[in-house]
Formats: structure tokens, C-alpha cells, sequence
């Protein structure tokens, strides 16, 4: 059975008045993308696209070559 990661989720005027913890991925539901937060910045940093992730995962075949290519991004 393939494991699942679910992050927070929440729209962008959501994001603006949240401060996730530090290293804390949220998924922005109105831009469709990544945000990292760093304990510190209201709204967090935005970092991907969520077409562009699916692409990476989508040609992975298994989680290191997954860790890899994200790397690469």
C-alpha cells in the first residue's frame, strides 16, 4: 500500500494571517501551490507549483529518486 502525505491546506487569504512552525509545507488551495514556512513569516514562502510537483512525482519510481529530482527543483 503506497503511504499518503497530506499537509495543511488553506486558501491564500488564509495563508496571508497564518505562521506555520519552522519547516512546516502547506498547500495553497487558491494559487495551487507549496508554501514553506519558517516559524517566523506570516504567509510563508512560496516554493512550488502544484503541476510541477506532480510532474516530478509522476516520473519517480520510488521515494529516493523522488527525494532526488525535488532536490533538483
Amino acid at each position: 500500500m503506497p503511504s499518503i502525505l497530506k499537509l495543511r491546506r488553506g486558501t491564500t487569504s488564509e495563508h496571508i494571517s497564518f505562521t506555520g512552525v519552522e519547516g512546516e509545507l502547506t498547500a495553497d488551495t487558491t494559487k495551487d501551490c507549496v508554501i514553506l514556512h519558517d516559524g517566523l513569516t506570516a504567509g510563508g514562502f512560496e516554493v512550488a507549483m502544484v503541476d510541477v510537483i506532480k510532474t516530478v512525482v509522476a516520473a519517480s519510481t520510488e521515494f529516493a529518486d523522488f527525494k532526488s529530482r525535488i532536490a533538483g527543483l
